[in-house]
């Protein structure tokens, strides 16, 4: 939500974001040169569509709170 609309990051480890781009073609790296990406990853929503039309039954989409709004309930009048 921080990032803005329709803008969403890959959860995971490096190779999590990877299999991601190499699946979406954002990255020419092999295997072994993926630690050389040091992009951060961010996806919109064509690329989400893209994913969730290859592989469906794997994408999940989850949405975080900033941790200065964890304790927001708590503190509403």
């Amino acid at each position: 939500m921080e990032l803005g609309k329709s803008v969403c990051t890959v959860a995971g480890d490096r190779i999590e974001e990877f299999t991601v781009k190499k699946i979406l073609g954002i990255t020419n790296y092999d295997y072994r040169e993926m630690y050389m990406d040091r992009d951060p990853t961010f996806l919109y929503r064509p690329q989400v569509t893209e994913l969730i039309g290859k592989f469906h039954s794997l994408v999940v989409i989850g949405f975080g709170v900033p941790q200065e709004l964890l304790d927001y309930e708590s503190k509403r009048p």
